[in-house]
């Protein structure tokens, strides 16, 4: 398979959601596309649903390429993170990327990664959830796509120093 073509349909896959302007119906984690998003990811209507777009995003992809998924993200990002931290890529190393602890593999988060950020809102260590649009620049900038920012699917620009965060490589 073409090295790019998954990430090429996931980046398909979330700027359909950000194009189509997906947002909550009143502020409150509801609305059609919304609670689709949550349905789909095994969720009920009004819980956060940042992790419910990844999810979508990635299995969306995977079936439209007819690739097993690794792992189903879920609804929560505490989890997502969890369980893809004993996961490892065809080389050996782990999937999962922690920008503080391997600086050397800033270069490997690419666009078509995931993102879940540090935080402690919920008690669990982790907040919200995006996918990497472009890659890291020198600075430490990039932009992700992410759901349920600001009751929306939006394109956000990011910095390694502002925003404490895990990237996750479910794409070879």
């Amino acid at each position: 398979m073409d090295d790019r073509k998954e990430i090429i349909v996931a980046k398909s896959i979330a700027f359909t959601l950000f194009s189509l302007n997906v947002k909550e119906k009143n502020g409150d984690n509801r609305g059609e596309i919304v609670e689709e998003l949550l349905r789909q990811a095994g969720g009920a209507p009004k819980m956060p649903w940042c992790v419910a777009t990844a999810n979508f995003i990635y299995l969306t992809t995977c079936k439209l390429l007819g690739i097993t998924p690794l792992l189903k993200p879920g609804l929560s990002s505490s989890n997502f993170i969890n369980r893809a931290k004993n996961m490892t890529l065809p080389n050996g190393k782990s999937r999962v990327i922690d920008p503080d602890l391997e600086p050397n593999r800033i270069k490997e988060v690419t666009d078509g990664c995931f993102v879940v950020y540090e935080g402690e809102a919920y008690g669990t260590g982790y907040v919200h959830t995006g996918f990497v649009w472009t890659p890291i620049d020198d600075k430490g900038n990039y932009e992700t796509i992410e759901g349920n920012k600001n009751n929306t699917v939006a394109k956000v620009k990011r910095n390694l120093k502002k925003s404490p965060c895990k990237f996750i490589k479910l794409f070879d």
